[in-house]
């Protein structure tokens, strides 16, 4: 955000030939001020100004300070106040006067725009550990499901890895493979491969089910149990 949005539009004016003494409270008061000679601004006193250059006139106790341009940046701004040492700066806009810039002021935004990130990342954080928890909970429930039926059931990619099977497929004797169905296998790894060409059908099969087709096949399946029909949807 630019800084013209925390520019101090009212300040308070004096003349550089104005005692010290005079002005004290005002200093006090509003922390600085500008210091003008008919209509030239030139420059900002402070309280530090009257500290480090301890003299009776304005004009002999001001130091050079850095100018900002309306359209600095709040971080850009701060960095320059820092490395000058300034907690108030004047700004400009295309060479024209336009106020004063605090650093408290600045200070303050990037606290407030900090609290509200986070609150967002708390309610966000929230969000994120409810939705886990009923994604858990739905899971749960639905390996329940599947685990409870006698079908044997696989949840496959179009690339034939395999994201889910239930407690039936894992038991299931007609898979001819020694190998243990893991998540992230091929499917294809336990299709036997036998002399009725059951691979080569199932992979058509499996072909038109990812184009959309709804696919329901019915064969006798030899294994060294012996002969079982086995229904594939």
């Amino acid at each position: 955000m630019e800084i013209s949005n925390f520019t101090r539009k009212e300040y308070c004016v004096v003349t550089p030939y104005e005692g010290i003494a005079t002005l004290k409270d005002r200093l006090l008061k509003h922390l600085a001020l500008v210091v003008k000679e008919g209509e030239e601004i030139l420059g900002i006193l402070v309280p530090e100004d009257i500290i480090k250059h301890p003299h009776n006139l304005v004009i002999d106790c001001m130091s050079p300070k850095p100018a900002l341009t309306s359209e600095m940046r709040v971080q850009e701004a701060l960095l320059n106040m820092n490395t000058s040492k300034n907690d108030v700066l004047p700004v400009y806009a295309n060479d024209s006067f336009t106020g004063l810039i605090f650093k408290d002021d600045l200070i303050q935004f990037i606290n407030s725009q900090k609290t509200s990130l986070e609150d967002k990342v708390k309610i966000h954080t929230a969000q994120l550990a409810e939705a886990s928890y009923t994604i858990e909970k739905s899971e749960k429930i639905l390996k329940s499901i599947f685990d409870s039926t006698q079908n044997t059931m696989f949840l496959v990619s179009p690339e034939y890895q395999i994201l889910f099977f239930n407690k039936k497929a894992k038991e299931n004797t007609l898979l001819q493979n020694a190998s243990e169905i893991k998540i992230g296998g091929s499917v294809l790894d336990h299709i036997p491969k036998t002399r009725d060409n059951l691979f080569e059908t199932f992979t058509e099969e499996f072909k038109k089910a990812v184009e959309g087709e709804f696919v329901v096949s019915e064969k006798e399946i030899t294994s060294h149990e012996g002969a079982k029909w086995c229904r594939c949807e």
